[in-house]
């Protein structure tokens, strides 16, 4: 049986742990020291991530959840109220992922005390998942068994898996003009500010099509108000479910960017990167069929639909591990709005314990 008040302590603790990219440390600490005393085996790699491995019947499956978050996410002040866990307005709740990692936590827990028997499980608990699933990258995949996976990281409404994940680009543009001091000769100056805004003004952006989303995420630049700004850095993305249209997308940014620099007598350079491949799932999958039943024994309409959010999944979907990313209740995350309900936090533990606890009959 789910421990409530131990899963909603656990998660509760787990946010007021700031872990933005890079900076994981105190939550890689506050698991390990769950796992020790779950006496469970793990290791950590070179970039940190944390993998911990549990013996079992059968063939061995994964289960990876990430423990960075977006910013702002220092001083979180969660608030649980009419069963719903929020933030205190000014940071995130950090419900992503770490409503996950809480639930993962009680159902090993729920294991060990109800000395229950499964497959062998790998348990990832990557860092900088936010930063193109960094983490996930730089996993040894020669020291995993699992050719299955399972992935908790889209928000929405619990029971849908994911069909569909992003081919995703990303694209880092410097713009050199001339600084010149603006109130003696303006006009020898190349203002790179205004290059931008020539080029981002021609582009289509947001979602493009059904499938493919362009986006100008960051721009930063200039030196004084009183400059001629001479430099200006862009971070601009480009995500489809059709890699052959995401590709097409990121050659119309680059070469708007380098047209509008040329005329205007700047100079452009990029950065283009592909982090993450997207990934299909097939329907009558034998592992999709039983996930799905799963999920409707639990009371739930299960779903099956695309997403252009990337996560972990790509990664573990490219390395050759059939992994299937499902939704879990979370709400507007990336936001200082974001939410998950208590019953959610169950149910991710309910699920874990479906699809993997052996026993003659469940009673949760």
């Amino acid at each position: 049986m789910v421990d409530r008040k131990r899963l909603k302590r656990n998660f509760l603790n787990l946010t007021k742990i700031g872990s933005p990219s890079g900076k994981e440390g105190t939550a890689l600490e506050f698991v390990k020291k769950e796992l020790r005393t779950l006496a469970i085996n793990f290791g950590q790699d070179k970039v940190e991530n944390i993998i911990a491995r549990t013996t079992g019947e059968g063939k061995p499956i994964l289960v990876c959840t990430h423990l960075d978050t977006v910013e702002p996410c220092f001083g979180v002040k969660p608030v649980l109220k009419n069963g719903v866990f929020k933030s205190g307005g000014k940071t995130i709740l950090g419900a992503d992922n770490k409503a996950v990692v809480a639930a993962i936590l009680e159902f090993l827990k729920i294991l060990k005390e109800d000395n229950l028997k499964t497959c062998p499980l790998e348990i990832i608990f990557t860092v900088q998942e936010e930063f193109g699933s960094k983490g996930a990258s730089a996993l040894d995949f020669s020291k995993l068994r699992a050719k299955r996976g399972i992935v908790f990281d889209r928000p929405g409404p619990f029971g849908t898996i994911t069909s569909a994940a992003p081919f995703y680009y990303t694209i880092d543009i410097e713009i050199k003009g001339k600084s010149v001091h603006a109130g003696l000769d303006p006009q020898k100056g190349v203002n790179a500010i205004t290059i931008a805004a020539s080029a981002i003004s021609k582009l289509k952006q947001g979602r493009i099509n059904k499938n493919t989303i362009v986006n100008i995420g960051k721009i930063t630049g200039g030196e004084s108000r009183n400059v001629v700004p001479g430099k200006v850095f862009i971070q601009a993305e480009v995500r489809s479910l059709n890699n052959q249209r995401a590709r097409s997308e990121m050659k119309k940014v680059v070469e708007e960017f380098r047209k509008t620099s040329e005329d205007d007598g700047g100079k452009t350079s990029f950065k283009i990167l592909n982090p993450a491949q997207g990934f299909r799932v097939k329907k009558e999958d034998e592992f999709v069929k039983k996930v799905k039943h799963e999920i409707k024994t639990l009371g739930f309409t299960p779903k099956f639909s695309p997403t252009c959010s990337g996560s972990d999944a790509n990664i573990l979907n490219n390395r050759g591990i059939k992994t299937l990313n499902l939704t879990y209740g979370a709400r507007e995350t990336h936001t200082t709005r974001e939410s998950i309900a208590l019953k959610d936090l169950e149910n991710i533990v309910k699920l874990l314990l479906r699809i993997f606890a052996i026993q003659k009959e469940r009673t949760d």
